[in-house]
């Protein structure tokens, strides 16, 4: 039998039973494979709860009194979160001994595994003691915000560290090495998960760099970046502006607005974190999630605090020379580590996972899922090219990815010419807009980046800049 435990003790009180109802609620409509499950939860949970569990979800309740306990031996709640995310709380430890120990007796069986959206000690170390598994889980960068698919976080070990990853990823390798891998490109991976909204950046690829670097700031008082991060807001906007200039894009948390315009810098408005990356050279952040944006686009990714993916990022700003991950480390992420998030929330995979499988028969397992899931089809192309690209793109109804590379005409004679020329080449741009044979064979993103090449250009001759 798989148990569930929640905690809502979280970010100060902020975000207490809301947030973690909207956890329980996950856990309610997806969570398969069980004729009952045991629910460890707080009070406060409970009750916001229980007028719509599940009849086969059955609690077992943390007392209210064990957490104002706790929590009046700390200045603020803020600070007790921070520890019970670091440290082992003896309190808890033995309530959740307790529980544990009531639900095998309740169900006749033991607990095969605990499913979890928290890190907490002393959970691990109650389950550690029974050789009970914890299973830490957690939205992925790939989430249903940005993206048209969910996968998420699946972590024996605690999702604040790389260690875990990194050596399933040596597996991996190994495993791949021995067996024929196909692998997809960057590109194709931005085809096969983006929103539409956000496919942009798959059509501007490598272009729009307005920055030398962007910054995700983290939430005010965010207890996990305090816990898991390895410096604040303030220490990172200056150790980037000291290497950058005033060439740093920040970009907000909605609650951070205003605290973040006391930097002085670009603030990004741009509707997904993918179009904030995009604007970009590189990415620096702590433990965000943008991190992950940043390698999938080709980026180099600068994670200075603890994430599944950090070891394979930049590991400090001051790292001379740019690094940007491999597509084989992409591939594995995105289809060996993170894990679908419907079929994470199946027992008979949770059990299965527990099995020990091979990492390769884990990759092959999620990719045919995502594909089933999506297209109810594996794309049947060759690698290479654009060939598999625009299969995925018209399997999701979208235009053939064909980039232009439109020549200047007249530029090579530089400023004097173009000053002369330029009635020319508007008059030039009208009557391509006349002849419709030819304007029209254009989509109309191909011509706004025509007529913005066009711009750009002579700006560019007119400040003496053109090449």
């Amino acid at each position: 039998m798989v148990a569930v435990f929640l905690n809502c003790l979280y970010a100060g009180g902020k975000l207490k039973p809301p947030f973690f109802k909207g956890h329980l609620d996950n856990f309610q409509r997806k969570l398969t494979g069980q004729e009952q499950t045991p629910v460890i939860v707080q009070k406060d949970l409970y009750e916001a709860v229980k007028e719509n569990a599940r009849p086969d979800f059955r609690f077992y309740i943390i007392p209210k009194e064990i957490e104002e306990t706790f929590i009046s031996k700390y200045p603020t709640t803020r600070d007790a979160w921070k520890m019970y995310l670091s440290k082992e709380i003896p309190e808890y430890s033995e309530i959740i001994r307790q529980i544990l120990e009531q639900i095998q007796n309740d169900f006749g069986e033991e607990i095969q595994a605990v499913l979890t959206y928290t890190y907490s000690p002393s959970l691990r170390r109650c389950c550690d003691e029974q050789k009970i598994p914890v299973i830490e889980f957690e939205y992925s960068p790939i989430r249903f915000t940005t993206c048209n698919y969910t996968l998420g976080y699946f972590c024996r070990e605690n999702k604040f560290s790389s260690e875990e990853c990194q050596r399933r990823y040596k597996r991996f390798q190994a495993e791949a090495a021995q067996a024929k891998v196909d692998y997809f490109t960057r590109k194709e991976l931005l085809a096969l998960f983006l929103q539409k909204r956000n496919l942009s950046v798959l059509y501007d690829y490598g272009k729009g760099e307005e920055y030398e670097i962007g910054i995700p700031l983290s939430p005010p008082d965010d207890c996990l970046q305090e816990t898991w991060g390895a410096c604040g807001n303030d220490e990172l906007v200056k150790r980037a502006t000291k290497l950058f200039g005033q060439s740093v894009l920040l970009r907000c948390h909605p609650e951070g607005m205003e605290d973040a315009k006391k930097y002085g810098l670009d603030l990004d408005t741009s509707p997904s974190s993918q179009q904030f990356t995009a604007r970009c050279k590189r990415i620096a952040t702590n433990i965000s999630n943008v991190g992950f944006d940043a390698m999938l686009m080709g980026k180099s990714a600068y994670m200075l605090g603890e994430m599944p993916f950090s070891f394979a990022a930049c590991r400090t700003l001051e790292q001379e020379d740019d690094f940007v991950c491999g597509n084989q480390f992409l591939n594995y992420m995105i289809f060996g580590f993170f894990v679908p998030f419907d079929l994470m929330h199946q027992v008979d995979y949770v059990k299965w996972r527990l099995s020990g499988p091979g990492e390769v028969e884990i990759f092959t397992r999620h990719r045919d899922y995502i594909f089933h899931e999506l297209f109810k089809k594996m794309p049947q192309a060759a690698p290479g090219g654009n060939e598999r690209l625009n299969l995925l793109l018209s399997l999701r109804g979208e235009k053939p990815y064909h980039p232009q590379k439109w020549p200047m005409p007249g530029l090579s004679n530089g400023k004097s010419d173009w000053v002369r020329q330029e009635k020319q080449y508007l008059e030039k741009i009208r009557s391509m807009r006349e002849e419709e044979w030819v304007w029209q064979q254009l989509t109309e993103r191909d011509q706004e980046i025509f007529r913005l090449e066009m711009q750009l250009a002579q700006f560019q001759v007119l400040k003496g800049e053109y090449r």
